[in-house]
């Protein structure tokens, strides 16, 4: 043991703290960063004659490896390897040994500037800070910093891009170059609106009665959910040989990779002469065709989306379907003729 300053020795690789708080002596592990045991110490018997709670000293990177295996328990493997991504270049940049609560908001914000100045997308970084945000949240709630700094952060501004959105002949073009079980999986994507995860992991005895049911442990909600297969679903899995478990197996039987899809569909795209697109296409398809068969409101249960404003931004308002809605308005002026020709009028 190493003499002690402030109230903080050492003790092989671990600081600890040696601190009386009125008549009650203190003896604590803190970690193996001196300086954020001697701040521990100071907080401790400063906090101690104020009557104020005690904040638990953490430095940033045990922060990022505590809240990385807290969410493993409750989100997708996917989630958390991009969550990962996200975290890891956060605290390179401002230092694993950093004390959580030395992290503020300006230097939060030069990381973001950091790494627009780099090149990434606002709409990247916003992603980056939505994880930060849930990082520091968490913090907050584990007692190692009063309040998080990421809530006087700005979202960036972003172009609104629209959305991609397959057309009837790109469509045609599309299902005339797959052949075979990727042909069954084109026509099962955009009949159903599943997200790649979900695709990949659907399996055989999750349909019944004409319904799929999607686990919580695939769904991006993590909740339980099913949708009805319509008739061009259950026919492109009709055309498929069930050799496993899975419905689009790979070629070891397992859960088809992600990847996988995504070389397939940009062979499939490039031979059928289709930019712009990627695998995500075929669910803003399915719910662009969607909301012309059905309320906004069964759109969203049919996306499974938690708010109804997702539903929105993904829901593509063709120039044709505004114009007709348009048509069937008149005032004043040739409102009989308007009427006469609508038939939504009676």
């Amino acid at each position: 043991m190493e003499g002690a300053m402030h109230g903080v020795y050492r003790r092989g690789e671990v600081y600890y703290i040696d601190i009386y708080e009125g008549p009650r002596r203190i003896r604590k592990a803190v970690g193996r960063n001196k300086k954020i045991a001697e701040a521990y110490a100071i907080a401790r018997r400063t906090s101690s004659l104020r009557g104020v709670p005690v904040l638990t000293p953490c430095s940033f990177g045990r922060l990022a490896d505590e809240y990385l295996r807290f969410i493993a328990g409750s989100h997708r493997r996917e989630t958390v390897e991009v969550e990962r991504y996200h975290i890891t270049r956060l605290v390179e940049f401002c230092g694993a040994g950093t004390a959580v609560g030395d992290v503020t908001t300006r230097r939060l914000d030069e990381y973001r500037m950091s790494r627009v100045a780099a090149g990434i997308s606002a709409s990247t970084v916003n992603r980056e800070t939505n994880t930060a945000s849930a990082m520091f949240s968490a913090a907050v709630r584990w007692g190692y910093i009063a309040t998080s700094p990421t809530k006087g952060l700005e979202r960036l501004p972003t172009d609104e891009k629209e959305r991609r959105i397959l057309t009837d002949d790109e469509i045609a073009r599309l299902l005339a170059v797959a052949k075979g079980t990727w042909r069954a999986f084109v026509v099962f994507a955009l009949n159903t609106g599943l997200r790649r995860a979900e695709l990949c992991n659907a399996k055989w005895e999750h349909i019944a009665d004409g319904w799929l049911t999607i686990p919580g442990e695939t769904a991006k909600s993590r909740r339980r959910d099913s949708i009805p297969l319509n008739a061009a679903a259950k026919a492109a899995l009709a055309t498929l040989h069930p050799a496993g478990e899975y419905i689009f197996p790979s070629p070891t039987g397992g859960p088809m990779e992600r990847s996988t899809i995504n070389r397939a569909l940009k062979r499939l795209f490039k031979a059928a002469k289709i930019t712009g697109c990627s695998p995500h296409t075929l669910r803003h398809t399915f719910a662009s065709k969607m909301v012309d068969c059905a309320p906004i409101s069964t759109v969203r249960e049919l996306m499974r989306h938690s708010d109804i404003k997702t539903t929105m931004r993904y829901v593509h308002e063709s120039r044709e379907r505004m114009e007709q809605a348009a048509g069937r308005l008149a005032i004043g002026e040739g409102a009989g003729e308007a009427r006469e020709t609508s038939p939504e009028h009676h």
